[in-house]
């Protein structure tokens, strides 16, 4: 009789209700100027509304030429990730493996602080600046940068990320796990694979390890998964009209419209290329302000869901003061 009751490990079960829980959204810190359709925008340290719309475990990917405001909106994302959930955050740890070797960390502490800044404005919470620097300083301890040289490198490091955990942070909850850029090796990973063509050797890319690596830990974790890709080639087969789609240059990535694949995405983020002003690095800037602003303009993807959604980011010369807001 025991035999034809249907089995299912614990891992499994965790790993279903983990799943089907949305990330806890992240509070918007300034009232938009406008609402459509309920959504929120032109807010100065943003709520994410597409990760109000998320699940753990889902798969983001954002595209977009050199300079488009991936690494800017990345940041905003590790920041709602370990920033403490009574200023709007995840509080969790999050992972970066930044393969451009581009991440600052003072940028990203003043990008951290000014949405605690805010969001404690907003919330009435937390007036001091001197405890609101302290929590900034307790949150970016569960943000861990690696920056891995090689594809095979960054493999094995996806790979070893449960047992990096086990030792150096047990009883921390991994909420965002990003890699900043997939496409950082492209030309060299591309030539190697033109060396062994001629020996027609039936070989597993570098590339098909760090997929299988993060989709292990996917199904362990559960943690949702952000990917930088560059944007080469124009894709025209839509029209001249159409929000502007790059072709994928890199073989066996996932997409929006494979649904085979072990590892699909959930959401691509399409970035335009305009001008975004560079995170400046002066040690004497510590809030935002609001001079010299520019714009990005971004198209989100769902599976299922042929009409992208706009997202606009403004960004701010100065320091981070990061506008988000969608429009449908």
């Amino acid at each position: 009789m025991l035999d034809d009751i249907p089995a299912e490990s614990l891992f499994s079960l965790l790993t279903t209700v983990r799943t089907a829980v949305p990330p806890p959204p992240a509070v918007p810190t300034i009232v938009s100027q406008y609402s459509d359709d309920g959504l929120q925008g032109d807010i100065s340290v943003p709520h994410v509304d597409f990760m109000s719309q998320s699940h753990w475990g889902d798969v983001l990917e954002l595209q977009g030429p050199s300079g488009s405001g991936k690494s800017q909106i990345l940041y905003i994302l590790l920041a709602v990730c370990i920033a403490p959930s009574s200023l709007g955050g995840w509080q969790k740890a999050a992972v970066l493996f930044d393969t451009e070797g581009t991440f600052e960390s003072r940028n990203f502490h003043r990008v951290l602080l000014s949405r605690l800044v805010r969001a404690a404005a907003r919330l009435h919470t937390w007036s001091d600046e001197a405890q609101l620097q302290l929590l900034a300083d307790t949150a970016l301890h569960k943000l861990h940068v690696f920056r891995p040289v090689s594809t095979a490198q960054l493999a094995a490091s996806v790979h070893n990320l449960p047992a990096y955990q086990k030792a150096h942070m047990p009883d921390a909850d991994i909420g965002l796990v990003a890699i900043d850029s997939m496409s950082t090796f492209y030309w060299s990973d591309r030539f190697s694979a033109e060396q062994l063509r001629p020996l027609n050797l039936a070989n597993t890319t570098p590339l098909q390890h760090v997929i299988a690596a993060l989709q292990n830990f996917r199904l362990s974790h559960n943690p949702i998964t952000v990917l930088t890709n560059w944007a080469l080639t124009v894709d025209n087969s839509n029209g001249t009209t159409a929000p502007p789609l790059y072709k994928q240059h890199l073989p066996s990535f996932p997409s929006l419209t494979s649904t085979a694949t072990p590892f699909p995405l959930t959401h691509h983020i399409t970035l335009d290329l305009t001008s975004v002003p560079p995170l400046h690095n002066d040690p004497s800037l510590t809030l935002p302000t609001a001079d010299n602003t520019s714009k990005v303009t971004g198209y989100i993807r769902r599976p299922g869901n042929s009409q992208p959604a706009k997202l606009m980011v403004d960004i701010v010369h100065t320091l981070s003061h990061d506008a988000l807001h969608r429009e449908s």
